[in-house]
């Protein structure tokens, strides 16, 4: 799998990610896999092959196999960044463009989550607090496994073996586009090797859901 990542080092903290992947989506409009957006009330609905994220002091754009080609061609254009008219200079810029390895492993590997995991929407949050606690530690397994699924579709890999996963979370709290969603922070133990820095769950372009191996 090709990936990219773009890391921005810019003079503030209270850049967000969704405010990011604004100001890029509008610059290059042509870029659907930038903004996800094909016209004014048409969305292209599939897993993110370009991520915003904001880690610490640092922000990322990373791209998967098409997304990292649209970044690579892009990246040197991406000087500055403008949120509600105001620019905002990037210091420092790192690039780490390759191709990596996915797929299932003999290995077990653990990943902890860099931002919170979004797994449930109200309605299935509802359902999901009427579950007895082991109940409930299944059903985010199995989310999860759902949600790395997703991944290797928009990767085009086809998983052939079983995945086994375990989840080591606690619950938090989230707010996106206003309304406050359960969230969760973490660690848990797959089968499968995964890129660091992808997102998995709801809202990825938003920058939730970002995880990393512990090595």
């Amino acid at each position: 799998m090709l990936f990219f990542q773009l890391g921005l080092k810019v003079l503030t903290n209270r850049l967000k990610p969704y405010q990011l992947r604004g100001y890029i989506g509008n610059k290059f409009k042509e870029e659907i896999l930038l903004h996800h957006h094909i016209d004014k009330n048409k969305f292209l609905y599939k897993y993110p092959l370009v991520q915003y994220k904001s880690i610490g002091d640092n922000y990322y754009i990373i791209g998967l196999n098409e997304g990292a080609y649209v970044l690579k061609n892009l990246w040197d254009k991406i000087d500055i960044v403008r949120v509600y008219n105001r620019e905002i200079e990037i210091i420092e810029k790192s690039l780490n463009y390759k191709d990596i390895e996915i797929g299932e492993s003999n290995e077990i590997y653990e990943y902890k989550f860099l931002t919170r995991w979004l797994p449930l929407n109200q309605e299935n949050y509802e359902k999901f607090k009427l579950l007895l606690y082991n109940e409930r530690r299944e059903k985010l397994e199995k989310i999860l496994i759902n949600n790395i699924i997703s991944f290797c579709k928009a990767a085009d890999y086809t998983i052939k073996d079983r995945l086994n996963c375990s989840v080591n979370l606690r619950s938090t709290y989230a707010h996106l586009k206003g309304i406050k969603m359960v969230a969760f922070k973490g660690h848990f133990k797959i089968n499968f090797l995964l890129p660091d820095y992808i997102g998995l769950g709801k809202s990825i372009s938003r920058g939730f859901g970002t995880i990393m191996k512990i090595k």
